[in-house]
Order: structure tokens, then C-alpha cells, then sequence
């Protein structure tokens, strides 16, 4: 998913209330709850997911979609709501090894949480375009994600097939780099 261009932001501001000062503080109260909301789930990059949700109402309002609610955030939480369980699917689909598999449970948190930790320095490294690519591809349930695929597919200029060898190899490139760092920094 692109960043907020300044055009979106605009949008997004106008959107939340014509005028500009309590578009921009109930911008910022949305987005401290957002990070809260990501916290209290124990996601190692809150900020981060709070921008990904922006991200996507802003794209929502920039192609049109007439969004009514009286209340905004309640809009903003379905979405955050959406963007944690996706973000957990990524992170499940790269399989721990089996010996961490069978520690003790206080420990499995650790490992979890070390993991993710992991995982998020790991999708920083790789270029911006794969971990687009990467994102978008495992976003979704069901009928969902075979929707989005073939979007991809279609936005990409590739065959479904072609996509899903990318991104195999993408999500290889992501468990090596994972598993490196789980060995090099044990979790506490």
C-alpha cells in the first residue's frame, strides 16, 4: 500500500471535517487510538499499522467511496481491525522452527513476540516494492484474498501464477531473514 501523498491527506482531512484545525486534532486523536488500539495487541509496530490503516481509508476516499458515519473512528476501527488480523496472517505464514515449537509456554510468548520483532525488521529490508507485493498478496479471508490476488495479478501485468512465484520467493527471502535473526538475538 503507497504512503499518504499530500493530496490524500487533504482528502482525509476534508473528510473528517471542513475545517482544517479539528480535521487535523481529531486526525491526531484518531491516530493516538490507533496506536493504542495496536499496543494493547501487543504488535511490535504499532505506528506503523495505524499508518497502514490511514493509508487505506485515505485510498478508499481518494477513489470516491462515500464513507458516512457520524462517528469516524468507529470506521477507522473496523479497518484497524482488518489490518491486525492480516498482519497476523503474515506473521503466522512463516513457520517457527519445531524447537520453538515445543518450548514452554512463558517462553513461546517471548518467542512470539521475538518474532515478530523479527519479522517486522526483516519486511524493512526488503524493497519497498516486494514488501508491497508481499502485504497486498497474503491480505484477506477466503473469497477475499483470491479477489485481491487476482487485482495484484492484474495491476502487476502477470499471471496469478507468476504472482504466486514471486511471492513464494519473497516469503523465502523472508523466513531466512527471520530465522537469522531469531538465532543471532534469543528472546529474553
Amino acid at each position: 500500500m503507497p504512503d499518504l501523498t499530500q493530496r490524500s491527506f487533504d482528502s482525509l482531512l476534508a473528510w473528517l471535517d471542513p475545517d482544517r484545525d479539528r480535521a487535523g486534532e481529531e486526525y491526531e486523536i484518531i491516530r493516538y487510538k490507533l496506536v493504542k488500539f495496536f499496543e494493547r495487541r501487543d504488535c511490535p509496530c504499532p505506528e506503523d499499522l495505524a499508518d497502514q490503516v490511514f493509508n487505506r481509508v485515505s485510498a478508499k476516499i481518494e477513489a470516491g467511496t462515500v464513507i458516512r458515519t457520524p462517528d469516524h473512528f468507529r470506521y477507522f476501527y473496523g479497518v484497524a481491525v482488518r489490518v491486525l488480523h492480516e498482519y497476523r496472517q503474515l506473521l503466522q505464514a512463516l513457520p517457527l522452527t519445531s524447537d520453538h515449537r515445543l518450548t514452554a509456554a512463558p517462553r513461546t510468548v517471548a518467542v512470539s513476540e521475538h518474532r515478530a520483532r523479527c519479522l517486522d525488521e526483516c519486511l524493512a529490508r526488503l524493497p519497498r516494492s516486494s514488501r508491497c507485493i508481499i502485504e497486498q498478496y497474503y491480505r484477506g479471508d477466503g473469497g477475499d484474498k483470491i479477489r485481491n490476488r487476482k487485482e495484484l495479478a492484474q495491476r502487476l501485468g502477470i499471471s496469478q501464477q507468476a504472482l504466486r512465484a514471486q511471492c513464494l520467493r519473497i516469503r523465502e527471502r523472508l523466513e531466512r531473514c527471520v530465522r537469522a535473526c531469531m538465532e543471532a538475538r534469543e528472546p529474553t
